[in-house]
C-alpha cells in the first residue's frame, strides 16, 4: 500500500498518475505505452520465467499457483 504525504491511500487512478509522472520524470518515453505497476509486475513475471523457468518466476511473483504464473509467460 501507496501513502500520500497526508497518511491517505492512493487511489487506483491516483497512484498510476504519480507513477506516470516519475517514469517521465526519469526520462522514459511513454507514447503509446502503457506503464503501469501492472505492466511493470508483468514484465518481471516474464523476465524471471524466461530466465529462471516457471517455478523461479511464481516465486517472485509470490503466486502459490503455477497456473496463475502461466499468463506471464510469452515463450
Amino acid at each position: 500500500m501507496w501513502l500520500t504525504k497526508y497518511g491517505n491511500r492512493y487511489d487506483k487512478d491516483s497512484f498510476r498518475t504519480v507513477f506516470r509522472n516519475v517514469a517521465e520524470e526519469a526520462g522514459f518515453d511513454l507514447e503509446n505505452r502503457d506503464l503501469s505497476p501492472y505492466s511493470i509486475r508483468h514484465s518481471t513475471g516474464n523476465y524471471a520465467e524466461a530466465e529462471g523457468g516457471l517455478a523461479t518466476a511464481a516465486k517472485q511473483l509470490r503466486h502459490k499457483s503455477k497456473q496463475t504464473t502461466r499468463k506471464y509467460s510469452h515463450s
